[in-house]
Formats: structure tokens, C-alpha cells, sequence
């Protein structure tokens, strides 16, 4: 029993922690100077840019003094959210590219669409923020969805990385890596088993390259969010529970250049922080006292 109460009293002050450092990195560390860290005049590339998250980053990113290039599957929605962005900052430069993730999948498709574009725009920060799901039992998932999310989600992170991975860390100022993972990378998730996966990778491969090139002039983030009301989530923002775009992005912003890992707003950091927290529980079987101490009793009174 004593060694019980001395796991409860470190858990109590490990929560205590670590909900004091989520305070402290949303409320009072303040952001970097983001147009002052990666340089002013230059671009921001961001995929999946015409619904949710990828609109909401062009959105602040265009606000603070970057150019951007948006790039989408959507010729429509493409001219509309430049043209909005333009009209709302004025001062500031917009261009897209139609390019179909699900579909142009060889390298040769990348190449011909993306090699060359830092020769013609200072590409200041890459976002990898397309992404797709599916969330159904595996049983109904459809083979060709499956190779949707595999072809998004994960070629497009490591393949645009490489094209742009040169330009980025020779420039004068810092340069950046926005990922988009998310907080079912934590656990496995019935229902999103593949899902979950593709984003497992996006962490993993973020984390990587960010411990690899730490000497380098570049900062890489992986943003691993839970629920954002979006066409993709299917969910209304509620402020707690399910997030608005602009939450999500504002709390991306503040950790960006600080951090390598972060859900974003300080609610989601919570769900992580407990949902990681209970996932550890699971594994190492404390969940499991109260039947381990049934099974005893049980067998104490069979003998």
C-alpha cells in the first residue's frame, strides 16, 4: 500500500506539472515574431488551402505579411480563396496550384508541379496540411479509400519535404515545417485504424527530420489536434470539446519555432495530455488492479 501512495502522490504532482507548463506555453511564453524569424516578402506553401485548417493558415499567415501559394484539387474553390485573400490583404501576394493528391501519386507528377518553385519564391514555410479520412470499421472501408489515405496523407509529407528541404534550409533566414498529424497518432482508434496510422507516420517522420536537421536553419512541427469543425470532421465547433479552425491555427502559431510536437489549442493539449496519460494506464495495466484483485479473491475462494 505504501508503494501505491507513493505512484499516486508523483502522479498528482506529474499532472500538476504538466497542466502548469500548458499554461504556461498558451498563456504567458509569447510567440516569435514569425514575419521577423522566417523573413518578410516571402511565401508560404500550404496543401489541402481551401477548407478548415489549410484556409485558416493561409488566413493568418497572409495576415501577419506572407505571400502565399495555396494548393488544392479544387480549380474553383482555388480562385476564390486567393481571390479573397488578396482582397483582404491587399499587400500581400497570392498564387495557386490545382494538383490532385489522390490522384497524381509518382514522383515524376511532384517534380513537374513543385521542383523549381524555390528558384521563383523565397518558400519561407512548407505546410503539409492535406489530409483525408475515413471513419469506418475496417470492414466497410473501401480499397480504393484506403489507398486515398495512404497516397494524401502520407506521400505527399515526405515527397514535398524533399523537393523543398534544400531551399529551405539555405536561406538567410530560418525556414519552417508545418506537418499535420493528429491525436489519434496516440492510441489506436477502432474505426480509424488506417486513418490513424497515415498520421502515426506524419508524427514520426516530422520528429525525425526535425531531430536530424537540428543543426540546421529550419524549425519543424508536428500538429497533432483532435476534433476541428470542418468539412472533413463533420463536427460544429463548440470552443472545448471540437475547436474552430482559427483556434486551432492561433494555437499552432504560438508554439511554432518553440516546439516540435503540439496539439495546437490549450483545450486539445488537455484531451492529448489525458488521452496520452490513459493510454499508458492501459499498457501497463493499472486499469486492470480491480479485475487482478476479482481474480485473486476468486481463486482464493476455489482453494
Amino acid at each position: 500500500m505504501e508503494y501505491l501512495h507513493i505512484i499516486i502522490v508523483t502522479l498528482i504532482f506529474w499532472i500538476i506539472y504538466k497542466i502548469l507548463s500548458i499554461i504556461y506555453k498558451t498563456f504567458i511564453r509569447k510567440p516569435f515574431n514569425l514575419l521577423e524569424r522566417y523573413g518578410s516578402d516571402s511565401w508560404v506553401l500550404v496543401t489541402g488551402a481551401t477548407d478548415g485548417i489549410g484556409k485558416e493558415f493561409c488566413e493568418q499567415f497572409a495576415k501577419l505579411g506572407f505571400n502565399i501559394i495555396l494548393v488544392s484539387r479544387n480549380e474553383e474553390k482555388l480562385q476564390i480563396t486567393k481571390n479573397e485573400i488578396i482582397q483582404k490583404y491587399p499587400n500581400v501576394k497570392a498564387i495557386h496550384i490545382q494538383f490532385d493528391f489522390s490522384k497524381q501519386t509518382h514522383t515524376e507528377d511532384f517534380d513537374k508541379t513543385f521542383r523549381g518553385l524555390s528558384d521563383q519564391y523565397d518558400i519561407s514555410v512548407l505546410i503539409n496540411n492535406v489530409g483525408f479520412a475515413v471513419g469506418l470499421p475496417f470492414k466497410y472501408i473501401e480499397t480504393k479509400q484506403i489507398s486515398e489515405m495512404v497516397n494524401i496523407n502520407c506521400m505527399s509529407q515526405p515527397l514535398l519535404t524533399s523537393i523543398f528541404i534544400k531551399g529551405l534550409i539555405s536561406r538567410k533566414n530560418r525556414s519552417a515545417v508545418i506537418d499535420l498529424s493528429s491525436i489519434s497518432s496516440l492510441m489506436p482508434i477502432p474505426k480509424l485504424s488506417v486513418y490513424a496510422a497515415t498520421k502515426v507516420f506524419n508524427n514520426y517522420v516530422t520528429r525525425a527530420l526535425a531531430e536530424e536537421l537540428k543543426g540546421e536553419n529550419i524549425d519543424f512541427l508536428s500538429v497533432k489536434p483532435a476534433f476541428v469543425a470542418s468539412n472533413m470532421s463533420q463536427k460544429k465547433a463548440d470552443g472545448y470539446y471540437v475547436i474552430t479552425p482559427e483556434q486551432c491555427v492561433t494555437g499552432v502559431l504560438r508554439d511554432l519555432g518553440h516546439e516540435t510536437e503540439t496539439f495546437g489549442h490549450w483545450t486539445h493539449k488537455l484531451q492529448g495530455f489525458f488521452f496520452r496519460m490513459m493510454y499508458v494506464f492501459i499498457k501497463s495495466g493499472l486499469f486492470n488492479w480491480d479485475r487482478k484483485s476479482q481474480r485473486n479473491s476468486n481463486r482464493n475462494k476455489i482453494k
